[in-house]
């Protein structure tokens, strides 16, 4: 399913609230969301404003934590910074594709690295979907419904 570039730059309105600040759409089954971004908070916004639509997330911010959390988390999707401190996104793409277990996650390198050398790179280390920083929350969830949920 690659993907390549999609239109989500610039971040707009996440949709409607209610009182207590939580998301009225229900328009997307929730997913199990792994965010990984050495930027705490660029990570912490990311998966709040996801929460807010419905879906569980988990949060890491070195490529040594991945394989880890992602085995006991086991996520539908992985939102994933290229430019890691510790080791690259692409090799850390490359272990969960090697691992088996996430085969039928959605790997989505979530970057600010948008040569067409990078995203190149991003789908020859197994993501799916190349997508420049800053993010537009609207397209990243119009992604999200259209994922294949797992039984």
């Amino acid at each position: 399913m690659h993907l390549m570039e999609t239109e989500l730059s610039c971040p707009r309105p996440a949709g409607p609230m209610d009182a207590s600040g939580t998301s009225t759409r229900t328009d997307t089954a929730a997913l199990q969301v792994l965010v990984v971004d050495d930027d705490h908070d660029s990570a912490d916004l990311m998966c709040r404003l996801l929460e807010m639509h419905g879906h569980q997330t988990a949060v890491v911010h070195t490529g040594l934590e991945v394989l880890g959390t992602a085995r006991d988390f086991l996520p539908n999707v992985v939102l994933l910074d290229i430019g890691l401190p510790d080791t690259s996104g692409y090799e850390v793409a490359r272990a969960l594709r090697q691992e088996g277990l996430f085969n039928n996650s959605l790997l989505v390198a979530m970057t600010g690295w948008a040569r067409e050398v990078d995203k190149s790179a991003a789908m020859d280390a197994g993501f799916d979907l190349h997508v420049s920083k800053p993010v537009n929350l609207d397209g990243l969830l119009e992604v999200l419904s259209r994922f294949p949920r797992r039984s």
